[in-house]
């Protein structure tokens, strides 16, 4: 048997269908991490697992990077109220042309996207101005899904897990098989 590529093929996502949903998945994804972190840290101090260091490496920063990203921002927000010598100054933070540049090329990352899906997914154009905006919601929501998942995490012992319960979204695919 011999597996080919198919541009015709389709398949479906359920995707959370509101902000609330979307936070109770992330949550629990983070919180799932960071007790698969925990539980498993002391194991994957041995030389056999050593392939699985730059995952816990990659974990521990994202961490990191979230703890800090709030911490900045905090600093940023007091620097506004108090003057502070030691804090951030909310210019020197600001994006010059290199944000501007790194926001043009996601633009023609998305455009080149929407042009090669436009035949599965027609309207989808009328997105295109909002769509700047997901990464950026994306990021938000993956920080402070991580900042609250780390005492939660912490706090709720080791017999008890972070669980889903997946809502019935009341919504019915009708899904198309190949004879």
């Amino acid at each position: 048997m011999a597996l080919k590529y198919s541009l015709s093929q389709t398949g479906s996502v359920w995707d959370q269908v509101d902000t609330q949903g979307l936070w109770s998945q992330r949550l629990r994804w983070a919180q799932g991490g960071v007790e698969v972190a925990f539980e498993h840290a002391r194991a994957l101090c041995s030389w056999r697992r050593r392939h699985m260091w730059p995952i816990m490496a990659e974990f521990c920063i994202s961490m990191l990077w979230a703890y800090a990203i709030v911490i900045l921002g905090v600093s940023l927000l007091v620097s506004q109220i108090a003057d502070i010598p030691a804090l951030p100054n909310i210019r020197e933070w600001l994006p010059s042309w290199g944000g501007a540049l790194i926001g043009v090329t996601c633009l023609i990352q998305f455009g080149l996207s929407l042009l090669i899906e436009r035949r599965f997914e027609t309207g989808q154009l009328k997105s295109y101005f909002w769509i700047i905006w997901y990464p950026g919601a994306y990021w938000l929501i993956a920080v402070f899904t991580s900042i609250v998942a780390l005492p939660k995490a912490l706090l709720r012992g080791s017999n008890n897990r972070a669980v889903w319960t997946s809502p019935d979204r009341g919504e019915q695919f009708d899904v198309e098989h190949p004879n």
